[in-house]
């Protein structure tokens, strides 16, 4: 509330709350004229005192400024009327402060603030700033000495006139009138007031105390009040920053998915440059003694050697011819480049063809780059087989190596070397050294071989010895531990399994793609095997627009990954696998698949990892 258009403080307004308590029902009768509100809901002849004070207070705790019917009534009946009134305001500069110490500051300043005359006012309105917070100046006995020293004169010709009403009450009229007329200091000096009885000393005294610990209370309250309005404040001003503090968290959050995204990319990316560069330095040498190897036969046959010659009983001067041949071999490749290293760009050209294709497929709104990303790999694509001499309508094949892998495989006689010979059978599939129909045919006799030194490896040595040696060689691993009854949990990529078993799917395929034939195919393939293994639990994947699970079997699920894009199964057969390995105690893990990704993070995990074309035999 504002008087004089200045704020004023908080107490000001309690102590008028405290004198509309004490307003008489005339008082309040004559406000109720005023306003009707005040009377609404009553009868005409139904006069509610308690429930006028509390719409009389409730204007007051509501209104900018002071309304004038109540200042009037207030100033009527309180300290203003009793004692400001008749002091000038000259009176008052002088005396204002000591007013305060004496009577109380709070009750003071509301009664100079309800004063009509406004330099009266302005000295509540300075009193205020003059005493906001400090303590009185003076004690009661000192400002009553400085009021009385003050207004002396006044106080004296007051006593003068109570003295002249007392005489004409006890008929004495004209012998005061005549002591008045011969000396007026004298009278006024002889009749010292009288002093207060006992008992309305002591209730002066309680009501004293009362009105300093009604002060105090009143001064607390203010203070509470503004204690609770700066907390409200506060708790408004926290409010507010929580919002914009999750504002910022969930654009946070979106920033950080991003950037995981960006990040997982680039990994993926940098783990397939890192494992390009660690495997075609590592078959390059095989593939020269290969194309030597060829070169020799020719060589041999055109000088007419023979049998026993080409089966490795050359004189040193056969040796030596064929030791130059490699030597001149090396500076054309290094000049021309390897047949590998074109049929393996050519590969990964094929495969980067068929993403750009699915993505494009698969899109409601596919980029424009797309198509034009699609004619560059084709261009590239033709010129490569131009090169290598291939059909364009042929896919890219290298040659025939079948009789090589096979004299390979004969003289592997430990776990360890058909170990190795597997995994350079492995990194040669990407290269197209053999067709579908040799791979399938390599595996299997792999995978005899490996049965017979497995067999011959454990004799002897007791069954858990022995299936140590088959951590390397994951699919008789697995089988092994089926055997025993073991608790096993087989993980498959489908579409990857279609695609790259070409031999028992690709007669299934729509359109030169995998759809619901060729993974009923599967589905019935693996059921079979889930019959065979009752201890086998099999969890199929494929990559699909919309997520679902189906239950084959007790022992056989089949789950769609939902969401869009290529390899969309990935990521749910890695966190498969993850939470196998915690989970999963002494379970037996294994995935097939030919995907490098997967197959590198699922070995992390100690998981088998078997090919394709492996878990082919294990259906067969």
């Amino acid at each position: 509330m504002k008087i004089d258009g200045i704020e004023i403080p908080e107490y000001v307004i309690t102590a008028w709350l405290t004198q509309i308590q004490y307003l008489q029902p005339d008082s309040l009768r004559l406000l109720a004229v005023g306003r009707p509100s005040l009377m609404q809901g009553f009868r005409p002849d139904s006069f509610k005192v308690a429930i006028i004070r509390d719409r009389l207070k409730s204007i007051l705790n509501t209104s900018n400024e002071l309304p004038i019917d109540i200042r009037d009534q207030l100033r009527n009946n309180g300290l203003a009327t009793s004692l400001l009134i008749v002091f000038s305001e000259r009176a008052l500069q002088e005396i204002a402060e000591p007013i305060a110490d004496f009577f109380g500051y709070e009750e003071t300043v509301a009664a100079l603030l309800l004063d009509d005359r406004q330099p009266v006012r302005a000295i509540g309105l300075l009193l205020i700033a003059k005493r906001e917070g400090a303590e009185p100046t003076q004690t009661k006995e000192e400002a009553a000495v400085s009021i009385v020293s003050a207004v002396r004169p006044f106080l004296t010709h007051i006593q003068l006139l109570l003295q002249y009403q007392d005489h004409i009450t006890l008929g004495t009229t004209s012998e005061t009138a005549q002591a008045t007329g011969s000396n007026a200091t004298g009278v006024a000096k002889a009749l010292p007031r009288a002093p207060r009885p006992r008992r309305e000393a002591e209730l002066v005294t309680v009501l004293r105390k009362k009105r300093q610990e009604a002060n105090r209370l009143n001064k607390e309250n203010s203070v509470l009040n503004s204690r609770l309005n700066a907390s409200t404040t506060e708790a408004t001003s926290t409010l507010i920053s929580l919002a914009e503090t999750r504002n910022q968290l969930a654009s946070t959050l979106k920033e950080l998915n991003e950037l995981r995204t960006q990040f997982d990319a680039k990994v993926d990316d940098a783990i397939g440059k890192r494992l390009d560069s660690k495997l075609f330095p590592w078959l390059e040498p095989a593939e020269a003694i290969e194309q030597a190897s060829h070169s020799l036969g020719v060589f041999a046959y055109q000088k007419g050697l023979t049998t026993n010659v080409v089966e490795g009983s050359l004189e040193s001067e056969q040796i030596r011819v064929a030791e130059t041949l490699l030597v001149r071999q090396r500076e054309s490749d290094r000049r021309y480049g390897l047949r590998s290293a074109l049929q393996a760009e050519g590969a990964r050209c094929v495969s980067l063809l068929e993403s750009l294709r699915e993505a494009q497929r698969d899109s409601f709104r596919p980029l424009p780059e797309l198509a034009d990303g699609i004619k560059a790999l084709e261009g590239r694509i033709s010129k490569i087989n131009e090169a290598l001499g291939i059909n364009p309508s042929e896919p890219v094949r290298a040659s025939n190596n079948l009789l090589s892998i096979e004299a390979a495989i004969v003289q592997a006689d430990s776990l360890e070397k058909l170990s190795a010979l597997r995994q350079r059978l492995i990194a040669s599939e990407p290269l197209g050294l053999l067709n579908d129909e040799e791979l399938d045919q390599a595996y299997y006799l792999l995978g005899q071989a490996t049965s017979i030194a497995y067999a011959r490896a454990g004799v002897g040595r007791g069954w858990s010895v022995g299936r140590e040696d088959l951590v390397d060689l994951p699919l008789y691993a697995l089988q092994a531990s089926l055997s025993q009854g073991d608790q096993c949990v087989l993980v498959v990529d489908g579409h990857n399994v279609l695609w790259k078993v070409p031999t028992l799917f690709r007669t299934e395929f729509e359109h030169g793609q995998p759809g619901a034939k060729a993974r009923k195919v599967l589905e019935k393939a693996l059921l079979g095997l889930s019959k065979r293994y009752p201890s086998l639990n099999i969890e199929l994947w494929f990559d699909s627009n919309d997520a679902e699970d189906w239950t084959i079997a007790e022992n056989f699920r089949v789950h769609f990954s939902g969401g869009r894009g290529a390899n969309r199964a990935d990521k749910q057969i890695l966190a498969y696998l993850s939470h196998m390995k915690i989970s999963g105690g002494g379970l037996v893990r294994s995935v097939a698949t030919a995907d490098m990704g997967i197959a590198t993070i699922a070995q992390a995990s100690e998981a088998f990892v078997i090919t394709p074309h492996e878990l082919a035999i294990l259906l067969a």
